[in-house]
């Protein structure tokens, strides 16, 4: 009887912390926003050269893939100063809020629409793509992944919570102004 009792005791534990679709409908616009608000300090803090901040954004599996976080800040660093050599600066980010918050294992997943201005010279660029929101903790905190990747077999290694129903569209165009 004592097993049952415990066995009882831990599925229940176990279930409560996996999200229920009746949950995700009832906290949708509150995770919704709170990824979007984290998604757009993770980028404020790349275009502010606040790389440490944005590597406390990023989902630890992509951390661990690049060799630990001294080599991804030192590859994040050179890639600065190349862009800064080419010309290139980061002048704006916006995040949108998600379509939807999908559950997949003990984790939250949200598609994030972010569009990030650049200026190229005397030409302004606007690249469009998407990041994706990882919480394991409820929708508390969100870790995230540039889909850029989304394609390739390794993403979905990476993620084997991420579920089916959660679709990655590839990035729109980025679209150029101010000519000459």
């Amino acid at each position: 009887m004592k097993i049952l009792v415990v066995s009882v005791i831990v599925g229940l534990a176990a279930f409560s912390a996996v999200p229920c679709s009746a949950e995700i409908k009832k906290d949708n616009a509150e995770w919704k926003d709170s990824v979007r608000s984290k998604a757009e300090e993770m980028q404020r803090a790349f275009l502010t050269g606040d790389l440490e901040s944005f590597i406390k954004y990023t989902y630890p599996p992509v951390i661990e893939k690049m060799g630990g976080k001294e080599k991804l800040l030192t590859a994040m660093h050179q890639s600065l100063r190349e862009m800064k050599l080419r010309g290139i600066t980061l002048s704006s980010v916006v995040a949108s809020p998600p379509a939807e918050v999908h559950a997949g294992g003990d984790k939250l997943f949200a598609l994030v629409p972010v569009s990030i201005e650049l200026k190229v010279k005397s030409e302004t660029v606007t690249h469009h793509g998407y990041n994706l929101g990882i919480s394991d903790d409820g929708g508390t905190n969100w870790t995230f992944v540039d889909t850029v990747r989304a394609r390739s077999p390794d993403f979905r290694q990476m993620l084997p919570d991420l579920p089916e129903s959660l679709t990655i569209p590839i990035a729109p165009p980025s679209t150029n102004s101010g000519l000459e």
